[in-house]
């Protein structure tokens, strides 16, 4: 880094798949606010199991870029009360065996620094790591993905689906069917196909998708597309034979623009496709040309620029050379926001963690306690530039998803348009689903639930 106000904290590592990034600290003299220089082992450490090539190179990259931005934003203006952020990033290529590898080199920082949590925007990585970052008491966010279950805190402790668990996502979806229905009632008798991709990430909702079919009358056929999802011919001819009000698309990288152009080619309108949270960004429809004109899908944030938090990066990060993303074209995109909001959410457990534990590096237990204690309510959001930009968040020992709630988005041709107010999940009809599948984790892991009525 080349900032004034900063020096480098870690330096380019090991060869092969290892990448270690400089992250900002500060001044070796004191600041405007009277900071005292970085020290060795006296920052706040985020291993970033990362991916920036193959064909899940634009979620990642995007995601990546605006998490690291927002960090660089924090150490640019002192850290968090006087604790600089470090970081070191891993190329996993969204590759599991390659995530697991990128947690074991990464999980402790080359200086002592602590780590607060790991974020590797991967449900199969995720998957995969659960039980080593339990065992190693560092947090493990799944912002938007990851598994359903853990929303419940008592028997997932260090996991965090933060804003919305693939359950909400996908009853949200259904409620907002129903509006376009005239209420829930009238989804009796309709029908529904939803497009997923083949992998842990695709079939996560598949049984609640069940669920909720039941209940409301609606005839689903589920229908899998095999990963990367470059051929889908067979598949829209299916849907098109199915003849669905609705398709609800579950994709993820190369599969979502790939579907577009595929659902135009067999004749089935592109205003009946609601894409999910991985299927409702600029990289996803782009590259379908005009065919993505019409879209829907939904999303917990906008993009756009225009919100106070986004001009500071630009102000105090972009404009002075130090930005993360390789093409700047995609600052204020759905992905960039998306790591912009993750960011936000982390530093902020850190902050409410140092007002118990001190303002110091804190262990990942410690950070643990700052993320099941989160409340962005409208004043800080306000305070953090955030208005619009990150749904009010309030977790709990009992709740780590804390939010539930989306809105939906329509592409022009050109961007993406708000097309709904926040649209809240069934979260009393899912949170019995949620808890049957989270006990059934713990007899087999032989977990012993927490008290969360004795937490505080």
């Amino acid at each position: 880094m080349n900032n004034s106000r900063s020096k480098p904290l870690l330096l380019l590592a090991a060869a092969g798949t290892l990448l270690t990034l400089s992250a900002c600290g500060k001044k070796a003299e004191p600041t405007q606010e009277g900071l005292a220089p970085a020290a060795q082992g006296k920052a706040q450490y985020f291993p970033l199991q990362s991916y920036r090539v193959g064909p899940y190179a634009a979620g990642g990259s995007g995601f990546f870029g605006g998490f690291i931005d927002y960090m660089q934003l924090v150490n640019a203006r002192g850290g968090v009360n006087g604790v600089p952020l470090s970081w070191a990033e891993c190329e996993t290529e969204y590759d599991v065996e390659k995530g697991v590898e990128c947690y074991e080199r990464l999980k402790k920082s080359s200086d002592g620094s602590p780590t607060a949590a790991t974020n590797p925007l991967s449900v199969g990585i995720a998957y995969a790591t659960l039980d080593r970052s339990t065992s190693d008491k560092i947090p493990l966010i799944t912002i938007n993905h990851g598994r359903t279950d853990s929303t419940d805190g008592s028997i997932f402790p260090y996991v965090f689906p933060l804003q919305l668990n693939p359950y909400s996502e996908v009853s949200a979806i259904f409620n907002f069917i129903g509006t376009r229905s005239g209420g829930l009632d009238h989804l009796r008798g309709k029908k529904i196909a939803v497009l997923y991709h083949g992998s842990p990430y695709g079939k996560e909702t598949n049984g609640v998708i069940d669920r909720l079919a039941s209940r409301y009358g609606v005839t689903v056929e589920k229908i899998e597309v095999p990963h990367p999802g470059n051929e889908q011919q067979s598949q829209w001819l299916k849907i098109k034979q199915f003849a669905p009000e609705w398709v609800i698309l579950r994709g993820w990288g190369v599969m979502n623009p790939v579907a577009i152009r595929t659902a135009r080619k067999v004749g089935f309108p592109t205003d009946r496709i609601i894409g999910n949270i991985w299927s409702n960004s600029e990289e996803d429809v782009v590259p379908a040309g005009a065919t993505a004109k019409g879209y829907i899908a939904i999303t917990t944030h906008p993009s756009g620029t225009n919100f106070p938090v986004l001009q500071q990066i630009k102000a105090e990060v972009i404009e002075k050379g130090q930005g993360n993303l390789a093409d700047p074209k995609r600052f204020g995109t759905v992905y960039y926001n998306l790591g912009v909001v993750n960011g936000i959410l982390n530093v902020e457990a850190v902050r409410v963690a140092q007002e118990k534990f001190g303002h110091r590096p804190l262990t990942g237990e410690e950070v643990r306690w700052g993320f099941e204690h989160l409340n962005i309510d409208a004043v800080r959001l306000q305070a953090l530039g955030a208005v619009g930009l990150v749904q009010p968040l309030k977790l709990s020992c009992a709740d780590h998803e804390g939010g539930g709630a989306v809105r939906f988005q329509q592409w022009d041709g050109a961007k993406w348009n708000l097309i709904s107010d926040w649209v809240q999940a069934d979260r009393p009809f899912l949170r019995p689903i949620i808890e049957e599948s989270a006990r059934k984790y713990a007899r087999e892991k032989g977990i012993n639930p927490r008290n969360c009525a004795k937490e505080s």
